[in-house]
């Protein structure tokens, strides 16, 4: 299953969408908090999680959410910031793998399959190798 933590409703619904119809399950929360409560009491085994939330700074919690389960969680980071370094802050405080908003369909789940398949089979993540997907900063 995936949770979704995206605060804007219509992204949220869209990735939701787009994962369901690839048939994961999905939950999906507005919030830091939202998300830290899902995590405590439901399974995941991966998270699509939005930067910029109105209770704080997704990346910041990335560490908690891994700790709130019993096995590898993949953990998924999506922002639309084109301008500035949240690619790779989001790769330093944690993250699998990077996007950028709008995503396509396709990138999204390929982000998710392989941040899975390396968290189940324990390998570490490689630096720079499809790590990121998206549209390529505005020039």
């Amino acid at each position: 299953s995936i949770l979704v933590v995206e605060d804007n409703a219509a992204s949220r619904q869209s990735i939701s969408d787009v994962l369901s119809a690839a048939g994961y399950r999905v939950r999906s929360v507005a919030t830091r908090s939202g998300a830290l409560e899902v995590i405590a009491s439901a399974a995941a085994d991966a998270v699509v999680l939005d930067v910029q939330l109105p209770d704080g700074n997704g990346l910041e919690i990335i560490g908690r959410l891994r700790s709130g389960v019993d096995r590898p969680l993949a953990v998924v980071v999506l922002s639309a910031d084109r301008i500035g370094d949240t690619a790779e802050r989001a790769m330093a405080a944690g993250c699998d793998r990077f996007g950028l908003k709008p995503i396509a369909a396709r990138d999204l789940l390929r982000l998710i399959a392989d941040a899975l398949e390396e968290r189940r089979a324990g390998q570490p993540v490689k630096p720079d190798e499809g790590r990121t997907a998206g549209s390529p900063p505005a020039r």
